[in-house]
């Protein structure tokens, strides 16, 4: 019989979609309100999220991609309560933000671990697993060998095309690095 432990703790992130950088700033606050302190972010421009049109009626046009990483450290099991605070905070959002689309903001939490990145969401699929409270969590990213040696955050067959831009990967190898240095594990 295999003996219990408990898991190491993980790294939380938060991805956040938005059209308008004025509520990427708004999303920024919650989230460090709830969450502590900021400790990698992408460039305040955001990256481009031009990888399919499936947000465009509820958010507008040119959406792009901002990535937030929290230096406070969580239990993986802690994700659930997150990913509820996060859909709480985007309806706080829309309801303040004045805005002319009916989702101004997707936040998109998830945790870094040494091996791997986990995405919280609340819709079921085939390679997702349900955690509780309506949410379900897939392993999005494994850091795995590369046939030039080394290793780096590879896709699954079921990653999000976005999460497998370079501009992605180097977000989440950096953010490995500040994980491993912080002595998380």
């Amino acid at each position: 019989m295999g003996k219990i432990l408990l898991p190491a703790p993980v790294k939380l992130f938060i991805g956040i979609l938005a059209s308008d950088a004025s509520l990427f700033r708004m999303a920024e606050e919650g989230l460090a309100s709830l969450f502590g302190a900021i400790d990698l972010k992408t460039n305040a421009q955001g990256i481009p999220f031009t990888f399919t049109a499936y947000y465009t009626n509820e958010m507008g046009n040119n959406i792009k991609r901002f990535f937030l990483s929290f230096e406070k450290s969580i239990q993986p099991d802690d994700i659930t309560g997150i990913k509820i605070k996060t859909n709480q905070l985007e309806e706080v959002i829309a309801g303040e933000a004045n805005a002319k689309v009916s989702r101004p903001v997707n936040l998109d939490p998830g945790y870094l671990a040494a091996g791997k990145v986990i995405l919280a969401t609340t819709k079921d699929y085939a390679h997702r697993i349900y955690l509780k409270d309506g949410i379900y969590a897939e392993i999005t990213l494994q850091y795995r060998a590369i046939k030039s040696g080394g290793k780096e955050f590879q896709a699954m067959p079921w990653t999000y095309p976005d999460y497998c831009t370079k501009e992605y990967l180097d977000f989440f190898n950096q953010m490995r690095k500040i994980y491993l240095t912080q002595n998380i594990q």
